[in-house]
């Protein structure tokens, strides 16, 4: 089994593809790179970037299509799920992806 980083493919307009980086044990952050998400992060929360820099790794396929989103009406949606229905919503990157703390 490989644990090649998932990759969205890139649209015409859009020649770098999102993925999505776990920067510590709490956030998770979607983004072009790890180094921009970390910076984006450093620059919301002023947390210190080295703790991100020896913890933070791209997540696998696998964690893509298990680790999930759950929100208060009982519903779930999948990393995978959610970062494609926010790419197709137009919606900005970097970007606090999930969090453990809210």
């Amino acid at each position: 089994m490989t644990t090649e980083p998932f990759t969205l493919t890139p649209s015409p307009a859009d020649p770098q593809p999102v993925k999505v980086f776990r920067l510590d044990d709490y956030e998770w952050w979607a983004g072009y790179s790890l180094q921009q998400c970390i910076d984006a992060a450093h620059a919301e929360d002023g947390e210190d970037v080295m703790e991100y820099e020896t913890e933070s790794r791209e997540l696998t396929p696998h964690e893509m299509d298990t680790l999930c989103l759950f929100y208060e009406d009982g519903s779930r949606r999948c990393f995978k799920f959610e970062l494609d229905r926010r790419i197709a919503a137009g919606e900005q990157f970097p970007q606090l992806f999930a969090s453990t703390e809210y």
